[in-house]
C-alpha cells in the first residue's frame, strides 16, 4: 500500500496505522470484491494500469503487455484482454480501474494470491459477454472458452479452430468468431448449442458437429476467405467481414433472395465506396495495408482500422471516405489525395469500438487503449 506521512510524526503515525490495521483489517478498494485489485498483483500482470484523461478529453489507458481487442459488457464496463499477461482487465464507465479476471476459477472469483491454476488463461485475444458469462478467444490454444462459475471452471465451447482472432455478440443475439488461419467465420446461438461455419462469402453456412468447427477445406482462392480478422453486423443487419488477407471489407446482405455481396477496398479514386464482389480478390488495388476491425456509428457511418498502415479510416453511411486518423506519415502515404485528418501517433492499431463520442482504439505496439473524440 502506498502512503505518506511527514517528518517527526512518522513513528507516531505508523503506530496509529498499525493499531487500526489490527482492529480493522484493510480491504481492497476494488469495487467488485470478487476480483483482484491493482494492489493484488498476480505474477504475469503489469505493475499498474493507469488511466489518463487529457485536456482535449482523449482517454489513454496503459499497463498492458499486449492488447489486441476489447469489449463492453452489459453494464458498459470496458473489458480488455491482455494477450501476453493472461488476464482480462475491467474498467468502469467512469474510467476507474476495477480489477482483473485471471485464472479458470469460477467467473469473477479470486484464486489463491499469486497462483495460477492448470488451464489458466494463457493468450486471451478477444472477449465477449452475455449476462454473467465471459467468453474468451484463446488464440494459441485454438479454442473459445467460457468462464461461468460452474465445474469445470472453463468450458471449451469450440475446438478445431486455427488461430481465432475475435469474438463479438451482435444485435441478432448470436456470437461471431473469426477463424483467422482457418479462413472461416463461426456463428453460434446465444447458448452455443448450435453452431455454423462459413468458408466463403458465397455461402452456404454449414453446421458444426459436436462443437468442432474444422479449418477451411481446399477452396478456390477466388471463392473463399483469406484471413478474416473481424465480423460485425451493421445497423441494417448486414454481415461485415474484415479480411486481412484480401485487404478488404466484405459486406453480405442476406435480406434478399440471392445474397448481395459488396466489397470496400477500391484504390483508383480512394473514394472508398462499396463495389461489386468482382473486386474481392483485387488486393493489389486496395489502399488498406492490413485491415483488422470495423466499428459503426449511430448514423450508419463506420471506421476501419488499418494496422500496418498505422491509421484508422472513417466513412459516411454510403461508404465515402471522410477522415483519416493517424500520424502525418500515415496520412501522407495516401499520396495526392487529401482528406480531413486527426493527427495522432498510432502503431499497429487493431480493435476499435465507438463509445459515445469517442473512437476507442487498441493501439497495440504503443501498449495502450486510446479514446479519441470524434
Amino acid at each position: 500500500m502506498e502512503w505518506m506521512c511527514g517528518g517527526a510524526n512518522i513513528k507516531r503515525t505508523f503506530l496509529k496505522f498499525l493499531a487500526l490495521s489490527i482492529a480493522s483489517p484493510i480491504t481492497s478498494s476494488c469495487k467488485d470484491k470478487s476480483m483482484r485489485s491493482s494492489n493484488e498483483r498476480a505474477p504475469n500482470v503489469p505493475e499498474r494500469v493507469t488511466i489518463n484523461i487529457m485536456p482535449d478529453q482523449t482517454i489513454e489507458i496503459r499497463g498492458f503487455k499486449r492488447a489486441y481487442d476489447f469489449c463492453l459488457d452489459d453494464s458498459r464496463n470496458l473489458l480488455i484482454p491482455d494477450f501476453l499477461g493472461g488476464v482480462v482487465h475491467k474498467i468502469s464507465p467512469r474510467w476507474q480501474y476495477i480489477g482483473y479476471y485471471t485464472t479458470t476459477q469460477p467467473y469473477f472469483r479470486e484464486s489463491v494470491a499469486g497462483e495460477f491454476y492448470p488451464g489458466a488463461l494463457t493468450t486471451p485475444h478477444s472477449v465477449a459477454t452475455s449476462g454473467n458469462i465471459l467468453y474468451v478467444v484463446e488464440m494459441n490454444r485454438n479454442d473459445v472458452c467460457a468462464l461461468d462459475g460452474v465445474s469445470p471452471p472453463v468450458r471449451k465451447l469450440i475446438q478445431g479452430l486455427r488461430k481465432p482472432t475475435t469474438i463479438t455478440r451482435e444485435g441478432d443475439g448470436k456470437f461471431y468468431i473469426s477463424n483467422w488461419e482457418g479462413r472461416s467465420i463461426v456463428r453460434a446461438t446465444h447458448d452455443f448449442a448450435t453452431m455454423d461455419i462459413l468458408y466463403s462469402p458465397l455461402g452456404p453456412w454449414e453446421h458444426c458437429v459436436q462443437s468442432v468447427c474444422a479449418a477451411s477445406p481446399e477452396l478456390d482462392q477466388a471463392m473463399g476467405f483469406s484471413k478474416p480478422h473481424a465480423v460485425k453486423l451493421d445497423l441494417l443487419g448486414r454481415l461485415n467481414i474484415v479480411d486481412q488477407g484480401l485487404r478488404s471489407v466484405i459486406r453480405i446482405d442476406n435480406s434478399q433472395p440471392n445474397a448481395k455481396i459488396e466489397v470496400l477496398n477500391t484504390y483508383p479514386t480512394l473514394k472508398g465506396q462499396w463495389v461489386s464482389a468482382e473486386y474481392l480478390n483485387d488486393a493489389q488495388a486496395s489502399y488498406f495495408t492490413s485491415p483488422t476491425d470495423i466499428a459503426f456509428t449511430r448514423d450508419g457511418g463506420f471506421f476501419v482500422s488499418d494496422t500496418m498502415g498505422n491509421r484508422i479510416f472513417r466513412y459516411d453511411s454510403v461508404g465515402n471516405l471522410t477522415q483519416v486518423i493517424g500520424s502525418i506519415d500515415s496520412v501522407k502515404s495516401l499520396g495526392r489525395y487529401r482528406f480531413d485528418h486527426v493527427l495522432v501517433s498510432l502503431h499497429n492499431p487493431y480493435g476499435i469500438k465507438v463509445l459515445g463520442e469517442r473512437i476507442m482504439i487498441a493501439d497495440r505496439k504503443n501498449e495502450r487503449i486510446i479514446g479519441i473524440k470524434i
